[in-house]
């Protein structure tokens, strides 16, 4: 027996579940969408901006001013609209690859590593992760897996 027939076997109500918050293991996710249908899935916060994180700072990525890019993540991350979200994400473009695209542009593939590992894994899911993804989710202010992790999270950030 799977972990998600587990769930449902010692839980009655298991088709009430809402919304499942999870780290960024795609198969995980796959299993969960298959499993809870009426679910919503959603990316733990604190994993998606440790990997965003840990990723502005490989040498490969070679990224000048990293404190810029993880301000760019965390206006996405925290953006209530598709338009700020949209801003922030061309603000990230700009900071990394130093072009400035309007709202009316379509954003360019870009040939930077990182923002091609950002816009294949992260644009992509974007309703996952970002804040207006999440507006119309009952997560009751909850956007992490692991009540540790979220006070560290918010030791990191500083609120």
């Amino acid at each position: 027996m799977d972990a998600g027939s587990s769930f449902k076997s010692f839980n009655v109500t298991w088709d009430q579940v809402r919304v499942i918050i999870v780290g960024k293991d795609f198969r995980e996710i796959s299993l969960l969408q298959a499993a809870f249908p009426g679910a919503r899935i959603l990316l733990c916060v604190f994993h998606g901006v440790k990997y965003l994180h840990g990723d502005t700072a490989k040498k490969e990525n070679s990224i000048q001013d990293r404190n810029k890019v993880e301000d760019a993540i965390h206006m996405m991350l925290n953006a209530t609209t598709e338009a700020k979200y949209e801003t922030a994400r061309r603000y990230l473009y700009y900071v990394v690859d130093g072009k400035e695209i309007t709202l009316e542009e379509d954003i360019p593939e870009s040939a930077h590593p990182f923002l091609k590992y950002f816009h294949d894994n992260w644009h992509a899911c974007r309703d996952m992760w970002s804040g207006f993804g999440r507006v119309d989710v009952p997560h009751l202010g909850d956007t992490t897996n692991n009540r540790y992790e979220l006070l560290w999270y918010i030791m990191l950030i500083g609120a």
